[in-house]
């Protein structure tokens, strides 16, 4: 391929590379991506790329996009989305203004800007995918924009010497670079690359930079506001996008990580998001929406207020959670019932400002909310309890409730058969606990999971129970609550995610949007907030992803939570854990070798090291082998090529093909003669080997007087040898050294 056109594809790859980072995003319109794509395709057709060449109507249409784009940030306020835009601007602007050298580096300068702006718009890891590729192509690009500059400075030079402009179209038109430099440079690229990975490791951090702090759009999440009408959750069901992603146990808090077993034991995980203590006939509300700041901390954990105490029969769990950017109306956290502390895991020692740390609040139902100036996603740890039943506990916790909890009893107008239905399923149990009990089993037992809906707005709770029997998590909650409230037992509306799906590849587990759900817990004296669920198992708990593809997804999302973790995350705090993790290991080496109840573990450990060397050696012998089996043809001609310095023959600047071929005949005469023992000195020339030559044999001199003359009258007249001619200067030479193995051994 031509050295223009490889420079041209190079070109394209660099800023197809760089567009491709902005699309995959998500954060670009349609309408944006109509209207870049087909300039981007126009660019490369040959006639359409002439017709928009003026660099008059380029730099008319750039002013007066800047005039929009100023304009419509400051309107909007969004100034990086227009900055984007406008910078899209100047690639396509240069895309059809390629004529130096001097343009193509303008092209790539505003390209690594979009790159920039790609980092902030794009946390993902299908950036860092896109910036492997593009390093290598900025390699590419960077090497032929130097070729070329160096091509036109010779182009310039030609007004005073008339042959130099020649030699310049002949360059271009050439095939200058091939696969293999592209390979050798690409490998060169990735090399320094992964230099560039040690030093972002190490170089050190005092907080988030780009990364994160743009205002990513993300799903929108409903059922999660300050109310609800029945039906919202239901929409969710079929959803499989990852909201959250959760770690057990806090590594930071010294805990060691629990193995896959002990995860499976855990699940399905119930995190609680938001509580409603008011039901008006349709839906769920917060009847008081004041909120407090948390405002005391241990160990850097923000500590919760909880009025009752933790039973000892709960289950602590300490759990890291990696919350997707959402659109939700009401941020809440996301934990097990009882919530103890919590703290964002980029730790407020590493912000320097105050006002950009994240503050956690507490509202009247002890939901716990954040307030985070920066728009980035939120990663906490969260010491919670899961409270389990225990049902001698709860009978004996009696009927005895606090003011604050009167509330949780409020009822609106309701048909009088959901009044009957309650005392009547509730009338043989003797304490709220067997109270609540018998509902839930009822539910259970006589109702049925859909997603259909079709429930009558006037009254869904009636047409539940009454009517259709059938519905989804919201209206057994609401049914389980209201008919609890009935006979006196205080009870509120939850919701949250209950489920999820582990992930063997990081061992995590993936909470989804099909995981959003609702339940109800009731207050018990003494003991607290307890919760029961009647919905049906089918449809409370979405199974995992069992198709062929759900373990390649697996792997994907790994990849993410790894990307956010080390890459977007990767702030002092882990940076300062991921130190400490390598003094440990090599602690635990050093402890290995200077025990002396371990000189059997060394010794083995020693052998296994010495076996590797060899299997390692054995390898490297293999792989050179292997190299110089296929490169046998180039290394011949390195050593060729080297023979005829011996008698240093000076060649005119004649590169053409046949003056190859004859070089390298006369090179294997001249190493055959000395082989055979003909005394080959500086001095000895073409007629001189030919005399020696025949000292030995009359008959291997006639051949090779033939050769001789092909060789003088390529090298040194400057004549072209034809096919026919090197046909007969290769017989020649196979001739000679045919002869050559019946000539007397030299004195």
């Amino acid at each position: 391929m031509r050295f223009d056109r490889v420079h041209t594809v190079v070109t394209y790859l660099l800023v197809s590379t760089g567009f491709l980072m902005l699309f995959l995003s998500g954060e670009l319109p349609f309408l944006f991506w109509l209207l870049v794509v087909p300039l981007l395709i126009g660019s490369g057709i040959g006639g359409v790329a002439r017709f928009l060449s003026s660099v008059h109507f380029w730099n008319m249409v750039l002013v007066l996009g800047l005039l929009v784009m100023a304009t419509m940030g400051y309107l909007s306020g969004d100034w990086l989305l227009y900055a984007i835009y406008f910078c899209s601007l100047m690639v396509v602007a240069k895309l059809y203004q390629r004529r130096t050298a001097q343009d193509d580096f303008q092209l790539y300068s505003v390209s690594f800007m979009q790159l920039i702006v790609a980092a902030v718009i794009n946390p993902t890891i299908s950036f860092g995918f896109c910036f492997i590729l593009y390093v290598v192509f900025l390699t590419w690009a960077l090497v032929l924009l130097h070729l070329r500059r160096d091509m036109e400075q010779l182009a310039e030079r030609s007004a005073d010497e008339p042959g130099l402009a020649e030699e310049a179209r002949t360059a271009r038109a050439r095939q200058l670079v091939g696969p293999g430099f592209l390979l050798g440079s690409s490998v060169l690229a990735l090399a320094i690359f992964a230099c560039s990975i040690v030093v972002f490791l190490f170089f050190p951090r005092l907080g988030l930079g780009l990364f994160g702090q743009h205002q990513r759009k993300g799903p929108s999440v409903s059922g999660f506001s300050d109310s609800i009408e029945l039906g919202g959750f239901g929409r969710l069901k079929l959803d499989q996008t990852t909201i959250l992603r959760v770690e057990l146990n806090d590594s930071s808090a010294g805990e060691p990580a629990p193995d896959p077993a002990s995860i499976q034991r855990v699940l399905p995980l119930r995190l609680k998001g938001i509580s409603f203590d008011s039901y008006d006939g349709r839906g769920w509300f917060k009847s008081q929406l004041l909120m407090h700041p948390l405002e005391y901390t241990i160990n850097d954990f923000w500590i919760a207020r909880d009025t009752d105490p933790v039973p000892e029969t709960a289950r602590r769990l300490s759990l890291r959670v990696y919350m997707e950017q959402m659109q939700i109306d009401r941020k809440a956290i996301f934990a097990e019932g009882r919530v103890r502390g919590v703290r964002d895991l980029t730790d407020s020692r590493f912000v320097p400002l105050a006002k950009l740390r994240t503050r956690f609040y507490q509202d009247a139902e002890l939901d716990l909310l954040f307030a985070k100036r920066s728009s980035a996603p939120l990663r906490y740890a969260v010491d919670s309890y899961r409270v389990v039943r225990d049902p001698q506990l709860l009978r004996a916790t009696g009927t005895h409730y606090p003011p604050q909890v009167a509330r949780y009893l409020q009822l609106p107008a309701l048909d009088s058969r959901i009044v009957e239905l309650a005392n009547r399923i509730t009338a043989n149990a003797p304490t709220p606990f067997d109270k609540i009990g018998a509902l839930e089993r009822h539910l259970l037992a006589n109702y049925d999971y859909s997603l259909a809906g079709g429930h009558d707005p006037e009254d869904p709770l009636a047409d539940f129970l009454f009517g259709l029997k059938e519905g989804h998590c919201e209206y057994f909650s609401t049914a389980l609550a209201i008919l609890s409230r009935v006979v006196g037992i205080p009870t509120r509306a939850v919701g949250g995610f209950f489920g999820g799906e582990y992930n063997d590849v990081g061992q995590y587990v993936q909470v989804r949007q099909a995981d959003a759900h609702s339940w109800v817990e009731s207050y018990f004296p003494g003991v607290g907030w307890v919760p029961f669920d009647a919905t049906p198992a089918d449809g409370a708990l979405v199974g995992a992803n069992d198709s062929m593809f759900g373990g390649l997804k697996q792997v994907l999302d790994a990849m993410e939570l790894a990307w956010h973790k080390w890459v977007i995350r990767w702030d002092l705090e882990r940076q300062l854990d991921f130190l400490t993790g390598i003094g440990q290991t090599l602690g635990k080496l050093t402890n290995l070798f200077s025990d002396r109840k371990e000189r059997q573990r060394t010794r083995s450990f020693r052998g296994a090291l010495k076996e590797l060397r060899e299997w390692a050696f054995a390898g490297v012998v293999v792989f050179l082998l292997i190299l110089l089996i296929a490169n046998r043809r180039r290394l011949g001609r390195i050593i060729f090529r080297r023979a005829p310095d011996a008698v240093h023959v000076h060649l005119p600047g004649d590169r053409t093909r046949s003056s190859r071929r004859i070089q390298r005949l006369y090179a294997l005469l001249v190493r055959l003669a000395g082989r055979r023992g003909i005394p080959i000195r500086p001095g000895t020339t073409p007629q001189s080997l030919v005399r020696h030559i025949a000292e030995r044999s009359p008959e291997a001199a006639t051949h090779a007087t033939v050769l001789v003359a092909f060789y003088e009258q390529t090298i040194f007249g400057g004549q072209p040898l034809d096919p026919a001619d090197g046909r007969q200067a290769r017989r020649a030479y196979r001739a000679i050294r045919s002869e050559s193995r019946r000539w007397p051994k030299a004195a």
